[in-house]
Parts: C-alpha cells; sequence; structure tokens
C-alpha cells in the first residue's frame, strides 16, 4: 500500500473551501483510490497549514494513474493556483 499526505496552505476561506469541496468530490471519480480523508484545521490565516489530504493506493502504479487522471489534474491545477504552500509526503507500508 501506497499513503499519500499532501498539506496546503490556503488562508483565503472560500477559497479553502473550494479547494476542501474539490478534493472531497474526487473518490466519486476515481475509482482505484482506497482511502480517502480531507480535513480543515481548526484556525485559518495563522502558521500552520489549513487542508490536509491523507489518502492510500494499492501501489506506486495506482499513485501515479491517480495524479495524471484529469479530475485530480483539474483539483491540482486549482490548488496550486490559489495556494501559499504546500507539502507532500508519499511512503509504501
Amino acid at each position: 500500500m501506497i499513503k499519500h499526505i499532501v498539506l496546503f496552505k490556503i488562508s483565503d476561506e472560500e477559497k479553502l473551501q473550494k479547494a476542501y469541496d474539490m478534493l472531497m468530490d474526487l473518490p466519486s471519480k476515481i475509482d482505484f483510490i482506497r482511502d480517502w480523508e480531507v480535513a480543515k484545521a481548526y484556525t485559518i490565516g495563522g502558521k500552520d497549514y489549513e487542508l490536509c489530504l491523507i489518502s492510500s493506493f494499492d501501489s506506486k502504479e495506482d499513485l501515479e494513474k491517480y495524479d495524471g487522471h484529469p479530475a485530480h489534474v483539474e483539483v491540482r491545477n486549482y490548488v496550486r493556483a490559489v495556494r501559499e504552500a504546500g507539502v507532500s509526503c508519499n511512503y509504501e507500508y
């Protein structure tokens, strides 16, 4: 299994909500996502990241398919346009 974790800094509440909604919709469009958790932080606009994605895939190949999937590309392009910072980590378990 592959774990994919991403943190986003998006201080604008409207943009944060749109990113959250878009991320929440991805499992309905990508059937090989195994686990999917999206959460907003308690505070917005501080030093911390405001949005967290924790997801799992069966294999590295599935993570690569996810990365190029049109639904994910649409979300990624939006988030990259509105985020102030982001960090990610992938690992096998």
